[in-house]
């Protein structure tokens, strides 16, 4: 499943993806550090994409009303993905730092 990113959600570091990164990259407590590319990477295999420039090269194509996706749906996504690559005791009290994110993207809570 791919996670629709808009451009909006990449060029404001106050809200949707690039927020994300942000606090994923400040508050990781996995294996080893995380620099705010690997962040961007990680969130951006998580939604369904190859990696960060994918995600740029996709939301310059999009345009229009986004569609919906919940916030429950999205954190799945991204446990689910941190859990394939790092197992479920590779990253200290995952449950909550993945609840804590700002899911603040154009398609979450949003329904047309």
């Amino acid at each position: 499943m791919r996670v629709e990113i808009y451009p909006e959600d990449l060029y404001d570091d106050r809200s949707g993806f690039r927020l994300m990164a942000k606090k994923i990259h400040r508050g990781w407590r996995g294996p080893k550090p995380f620099s705010p590319s690997d962040a961007r990477d990680l969130l951006s295999r998580a939604f369904g994409y190859w990696d960060y420039q994918h995600v740029q090269a996709v939301a310059r194509t999009k345009s229009g009303t986004p569609s919906y996706i919940s916030r429950g749906d999205l954190a799945t996504l991204l446990l689910d993905h941190i859990v394939s690559v790092y197992g479920k005791d590779g990253v200290p009290n995952l449950f909550g730092f993945v609840g804590s994110l700002p899911y603040s993207l154009q398609v979450v809570g949003k329904r047309f």
